[in-house]
């Protein structure tokens, strides 16, 4: 068993992209199995480049491309119909699926053309005075918060239980 694998034929029939083949030839230089396979392997397919195969009788070619040519003609009709409604079938699916995505993209742009204004309607303010006295009669602390860039609203109430609070 090689450590090459698969790698070892491809690398000799010079079926790998650049990197495979440098990693390849690292694993050679390292692998004396391996380097030994390869060239058992280069021998083995110079000498089957280099056989000659055995002489046709003159009229054996002639008869086997017309046993080819007579047994695609003679096929039943049945095999060719069933065939024929099997590329039909693919043939469907594949308009019906281009037609959904040529309508799901239809339906995105109009979508996209449509939705997406500018918000109508007066821009929300809250009423950060009015807050922060709800939260000082609903906590035992008062903070004084303030507005950006505006004073800080003081806030004077008594909580129950408590001392008189202040805020400033």
């Amino acid at each position: 068993m090689s450590h090459l694998g698969d790698r070892l034929s491809a690398f000799i029939d010079g079926e790998l992209d650049h990197d495979a083949r440098e990693r390849v030839l690292v694993h050679l230089a390292r692998c004396r199995d391996c380097l030994q396979a390869v060239d058992a392997e280069r021998q083995t397919k110079t000498r089957l480049t280099a056989a000659v195969g055995p002489d046709l009788p003159p009229g054996l070619a002639a008869k086997l491309t017309g046993i080819a040519t007579t047994s695609a003609r003679a096929r039943p009709r049945h095999v060719v119909r069933v065939r024929q409604r099997r590329r039909n079938r693919v043939h469907a699916r594949r308009r019906a699926v281009a037609t959904s995505g040529v309508v799901l993209v239809g339906a995105l742009s109009a979508a996209f053309a449509v939705g997406g204004g500018p918000a109508e309607g007066a821009p929300v303010t809250p009423n950060v005075n009015r807050y922060t006295v709800e939260h000082g009669v609903v906590s035992d602390e008062v903070v004084p918060l303030s507005d950006s860039g505006g004073s800080a609203v003081a806030v004077s109430f008594t909580v129950p239980g408590g001392p008189v609070t202040t805020a400033p």
